[in-house]
């Protein structure tokens, strides 16, 4: 009988086809042991909780809250939802796309995993296998998964791009005055578009054609390849760069990054343009992998997540060579020679001093949001209110089930 009194959590098969059958009759513990389910836990809330919202309110017809109710009402907790405000956690195995992804938009690990593991709930729980079919037919556990990558992604993302653009600036004055609007422009495009499909996964699972991801994401595409040559011209002759006693010649250093309009004094601007497109590059990759799993229902979530990582891994990589390309031109001062022109002197130690505070602000990679729990699942928290409505709430270091 104390059984009956125990709280009930879900777990869901996760890592089937995305559109085919689930097994229910797997054991629970067995599926969460081996990485193949996610925990869905809920309880009664009698407070607006203290954590800030995360985009978006979204409506009782949305895929994603209905996507909640019928999992609570699978396990048969329809009392809980029928109580009031209702906080909903769901612990995912798709940990170790998030740990790809924040390499691969130039942040750091720290704070990534939370301070507390909430996941302790399984050694006091009664514990419910929930399946079956979910919005347009797909699997509900494979659907669940998709929706919380996406919004993992969308939240890693923008904060990592957020903190870094910041910094760049405080580093780098009068960007916008620089020859780069119009890819500025483009970039502003895709990230909009990025922002408006992300919604839509959310509202109704698959991403409209009026929403333009098609077409922001191949301008995304063109100005991603237009930085990537600054970036090979800039190792080449970097590399080639000569180096004297005292440290590289301003001349010399000035012929050296000028790869595009504007000469040399649009470098900042052009690391500026290179690190963004590599940000949303690497989300749009999370975003039109998970549309592609919805539209392929044979593809399973170990297939997706290891296309993910293969993307993402190629990123990561650019934004190791941008890093080591700053640092190697910090390792010389820039200097001038003693029959410099007047004046030479002050601007040669002005873009010494531009070019080292640039390279701090790339390479202090910025905290990652506490996406994870100790055992590398996935963490997303959201509340149901009373008239239906969902928020997804910002990551918690401290949360606690």
């Amino acid at each position: 009988m104390l059984e009956d009194h125990l709280p009930t959590g879900a777990v869901l098969p996760i890592h089937g086809a995305v559109g085919g059958p689930a097994d229910s009759d797997g054991d629970p513990w067995q599926m969460l042991a081996r990485g193949t389910g996610g925990l869905v836990t809920w309880e009664s809330m009698r407070e607006t909780p203290s954590t800030a919202l995360w985009g978006q309110v979204l409506q009782p017809g949305s895929a994603f809250a209905q996507q909640l109710v019928t999992i609570a009402e699978r396990a048969g907790a329809r009392n809980v939802l029928s109580s009031g405000s209702t906080l909903f956690r769901l612990e995912l195995p798709t940990g170790q796309t998030m740990r790809s992804l924040v390499p691969a938009v130039g942040g750091g690990f720290r704070g990534m995993t939370r301070a507390v593991d909430s996941s302790k709930i399984t050694g006091q729980a009664r514990l419910i296998p929930v399946s079956g079919g979910a919005a347009a037919g797909l699997a509900l556990g494979p659907v669940v998964g998709l929706m919380a990558l996406s919004i993992g992604a969308e939240m890693i993302a923008n904060r990592q791009q957020d903190q870094m653009l910041k910094a760049i600036r405080r580093a780098v004055e009068g960007l916008e005055r620089h020859e780069q609007q119009k890819l500025m422009a483009q970039l502003m495009t895709a990230e909009q578009a990025l922002q408006a499909a992300d919604a839509a996964v959310l509202d109704q699972v698959t991403i409209p054609q009026g929403v333009g991801l098609s077409a922001a994401v191949t301008g995304l595409h063109d100005v991603k390849n237009q930085a990537l040559g600054w970036l090979e011209h800039w190792e080449s002759r970097v590399g080639d760069l000569h180096r004297g006693e005292t440290g590289a010649d301003y001349d010399d250093v000035k012929k050296a990054l000028d790869v595009g309009l504007g000469g040399h004094e649009s470098f900042p601007a052009q690391v500026w343009v290179l690190y963004r497109a590599l940000v949303l590059d690497s989300w749009s990759h999370v975003l039109t992998a998970a549309e592609s799993a919805v539209l392929n229902p044979g593809q399973t979530m170990e297939n997706l997540q290891a296309i993910l990582q293969r993307r993402l891994d190629e990123n990561s990589g650019v934004f190791d060579r941008l890093r080591q390309l700053l640092l190697t031109l910090k390792e010389s001062p820039v200097t001038v020679g003693v029959l410099a022109r007047p004046g030479t002197g002050g601007q040669a130690s002005r873009l010494d001093s531009r070019l080292g505070r640039l390279a701090h602000a790339i390479v202090d990679a910025p905290e990652a949001p506490s996406v994870l729990t100790a055992t590398n699942r996935q963490v997303l928290e959201a509340v149901r209110s009373a008239d239906g409505t969902v928020r997804v709430l910002q990551p918690s270091k401290t949360t606690a089930a």
